[in-house]
């Protein structure tokens, strides 16, 4: 019955929104994919502060982990290994705090594919970045690609965080079981 259901919500939704081609932007403002030609002032900004999240753990820097963040807005994170979004900067500074404390070292998270779309004081971004860290004292060295997307909105002059999905990047033709 809430399939039933389901159905004619998105039915009536789709008739009146009507529908696009996807190579269509969904709002105005302008898109950006990354490229050193194309990059303006504001995509360099977004980068810098996509890039300063793998920074932070490099570094185990919380202060720069939290700075990220518009704390002044509701904030969520929705990370890969979790059911339910992170809500709110004390939940965030726990969850750093836990991985700050795992024998997780994390090496390196390369940001690749940005792509950027903004309007006024707010934008979002969507990366893969291609972590790579040691599980242990002595561990395995992993790499484990990732794909993100970010709200970020711009406060004080500074691009920041207001939330942010981060999800494993499954290649193409692959298949995932549980």
């Amino acid at each position: 019955m809430r399939a039933i259901q389901f159905i004619i919500v998105l039915l009536v939704v789709t008739a009146l929104q009507g529908t696009s081609k996807a190579a269509e932007p969904c709002c105005k403002g302008v898109v950006t994919q990354m490229s050193a030609e194309t990059l303006g002032v504001e995509e360099q900004a977004i980068l810098r502060a996509i890039e300063d999240y793998a920074k932070g753990f490099i570094q185990k820097d919380m202060g720069l982990l939290l700075g990220l963040w518009e704390a002044r807005l509701p904030v969520s994170y929705v990370a890969v290994e979790l059911d339910q979004p992170v809500l709110g900067i004390a939940n965030l500074q726990a969850y750093y705090q836990g991985f700050l404390n795992s024998p997780f070292s994390v090496y390196s998270g390369n940001v690749t594919d940005l792509r950027v779309f903004l309007n006024g004081d707010t934008a979002y971004a969507f990366c893969h970045y291609n972590w790579v860290y040691m599980t242990g004292p002595g561990g395995s060295m992993l790499e484990q690609p990732t794909r993100a997307t970010f709200v970020l909105v711009k406060r004080d002059g500074r691009w920041r965080y207001q939330h942010f999905h981060e999800s494993i990047l499954v290649p193409a033709g692959s298949t995932v079981s549980k």
